[in-house]
């Protein structure tokens, strides 16, 4: 009987167990890490974007209300003595809204909040006002342009005060609606007040 040699067995090439176990939870760890990373980069690009369109809103709604007012001989919308949610303001026209003042088209300018509360407006056009239902096309001889508001953005106040009959003013509160869950919103509140230039009293 011949005797059976019993030796070492040679190893295999290759990773044990316990090296490959490693070797996972190293990449899981490194992975976190940049998923963390981009996460963070991605959420402070965001942040930066709605706080720049926050900043344009609050300066396109100030250039807006500020012109309006330079051109204004009569507002309309609110009444003195009274605040609404919107402004309306005629230039070189008469208190009836339609009479022009001197040679030279009359014409009106409307500042409004959409239905949905999400988008500031502004109307332009030859006065009379016409019916003007914010955030809809005006029809022919009117523009529409967004001031305030768009993607990523929420108005929370809008409102023109008029304590007397050449002093308006404008309370405005807008945020940022945040892209991430966990982001905090930023928030900028605006108040300004203006004087008719062209008063007719």
């Amino acid at each position: 009987m011949t005797a059976m040699r019993v030796g070492k067995r040679s190893p295999r090439p290759g990773f044990a167990l316990v090296e490959l176990l490693i070797a996972m939870a190293l990449f899981a760890i490194i992975a976190v890490g940049l998923l963390s990373f981009q996460s963070m980069v991605l959420g402070g690009h965001s942040r930066a974007l709605n706080s720049s369109a926050l900043g344009n809103s609050v300066t396109a709604i100030r250039r807006a209300f500020t012109v309006a007012l330079q051109e204004a001989s009569y507002v309309s919308l609110p009444s003195a003595g009274s605040s609404a949610p919107a402004f309306t303001a005629l230039s070189n026209c008469e208190d009836d809204g339609a009479t022009p003042l001197a040679a030279g088209p009359a014409g009106f300018s409307h500042i409004c909040l959409d239905a949905a509360g999400k988008n500031i407006f502004i109307y332009r056009g030859a006065a009379p006002v016409p019916a003007i239902v914010c955030g809809q096309d005006p029809g022919a001889g009117v523009t529409r342009a967004l001031v305030a508001g768009g993607r990523g953005l929420r108005v929370n106040t809008i409102r023109f005060n008029r304590p007397s009959s050449v002093l308006v003013q404008l309370d405005l509160g807008l945020e940022t609606v945040p892209a991430a869950a966990g982001l905090p919103p930023a928030r900028k509140d605006l108040q300004l007040q203006g004087v008719i230039s062209h008063a007719l009293d």
